[in-house]
């Protein structure tokens, strides 16, 4: 295999990995998926390429690239285990509500592309080509179940406001890991400040009209009491005192209060719904223990 079909089939199948994974994740949010897949196109293209140099390559040095060991099912068994074995490490330590949970995504990525090569040479193991069937399977295939075994398990973790730390590395002089992935709490959203009854008193200050007292009170509208002071009729048959414009200051303050407590009502209630929303994150998303989202 040439450096330049090394790299292709490198590159390709870590660009079908990586958009594998946002293309799952764009059509289960319900968004558009169509770059993701573009990219998919053009890392499986790449593998392409990669696999026509290696088979070119092959041909013109000559070599036969057949084998007459077959990999036993015991090492299917070692690389589904190597695949899948951190994958349910990590699920466990979710289930028992550990905070963080450690992953292994190197471990995962060599299990997964493991698993599909030795799988392709038990069934091609005479084949002359078959070093570059391997190894295409192992980029068209092996790297993505790779991606996907990682990176599905961690976004479902951070969703559920889990920290994530990646098993890559620890720095020998601190003694921390390399790598930790905050959890992907949810937004709280405030509702906006509210003025419905100033703007309401406002807009019938602003659109009063002049009032014939005399037409009004022949349409009942109005009415003297019997000190002589005017007062208006309500629809029930009630009356009420006629606003004084030297009332509209204390009005308007009042207005403006009972919107600010209304405001304040909006935003402890916004608050409130989004700690249930974060406890059900926190405390949901398991199989077992779980409950709420």
């Amino acid at each position: 295999m040439g450096i330049l079909s090394l790299l292709a089939y490198v590159l390709g199948g870590a660009i079908v990995g990586v958009m594998s994974y946002a293309t799952i994740d764009r059509v289960a949010s319900g968004r558009a998926f169509g770059e993701a897949l573009l990219f998919v196109s053009i890392g499986a293209a790449l593998i392409g390429l990669g696999a026509v140099l290696h088979a070119f390559r092959v041909r013109r040095e000559g070599k036969d690239t057949s084998s007459e060991w077959i990999p036993p099912s015991s090492s299917l068994f070692f690389a589904l285990v190597l695949w899948l074995g951190p994958v349910a490490s990590g699920w466990l330590q979710f289930e028992l509500y550990n905070d963080p949970v450690w992953v292994f995504p190197f471990l995962t990525m060599i299990g997964a592309v493991l698993l599909v090569y030795l799988a392709v040479w038990r069934k091609t193991p005479r084949d002359r080509y078959g070093a570059v069937k391997r190894t295409v399977a192992a980029a068209l295939v092996g790297l993505p179940l790779g991606f996907l075994a990682t990176g599905v398990p961690l976004a479902h973790y951070r969703k559920h406001l889990t920290t994530v730390v990646l098993g890559v590395e620890e720095d020998p002089s601190e003694g921390y890991p390399l790598i930790e992935m905050e959890p992907s709490e949810p937004y709280l959203e405030m509702p906006a400040e509210r003025h419905d009854e100033l703007f309401e008193l406002v807009d019938a200050v602003a659109n009063a009209e002049e009032v014939n007292v005399a037409d009004a009170i022949a349409l009942g509208e109005m009415k003297f009491d019997e000190d002589g002071e005017l007062l208006r009729v309500l629809p029930d048959g009630s009356t009420a005192p006629l606003n004084d414009a030297s009332e509209l200051e204390a009005m308007l303050n009042e207005a403006t209060d009972n919107d600010r407590a209304a405001s304040r009502a909006a935003r402890e209630e916004a608050r409130k719904a989004h700690a249930e929303r974060v406890e059900r994150l926190r405390r949901g998303g398991r199989l077992f223990s779980g409950w709420g989202d």
